[in-house]
């Protein structure tokens, strides 16, 4: 409709629900698995959006970061939850993908926490 604005968040949101859409979908029958190309999409635009958080590129807007760090917040307790309630199974290449992605997610959060809280 007119007058409606597409907002930053919105766009952030719905790239990582597209993205990470395998972490919040009904469990099928089986291990869990992602393929290659969505772990290498998924790893994409993690690196991007870890450095949104950890190295802010200059022109972006003031809300990017906050945004970002919030959509980072949420993706990683998506994977925590996979990994804790659906690791039955799991190819050893989904884990992985997972556990490092969440370690990342982890460190850059705790780190901003330290920069924000000194």
């Amino acid at each position: 409709p007119r007058g409606e604005t597409y907002t930053l968040a919105e766009h952030l949101a719905s790239l990582n629900d597209a993205v990470f859409s395998e972490l919040t979908a009904k469990a099928a029958p089986g291990g869990f698995a992602l393929s290659v190309t969505r772990r290498n999409l998924g790893r994409a635009l993690l690196e991007r959006e870890l450095e949104i958080v950890n190295r802010t590129p200059a022109g972006l807007p003031a809300d990017a970061r906050s945004l970002t760090r919030m959509n980072l917040a949420a993706v990683e307790k998506k994977m925590s939850a996979v990994l804790t309630t659906r690791s039955a199974g799991m190819d050893e290449a989904t884990r992985a993908y997972l556990e490092e992605s969440r370690t990342r997610i982890r460190r850059a959060l705790d780190a901003q926490s330290v920069l924000i809280a000194g």
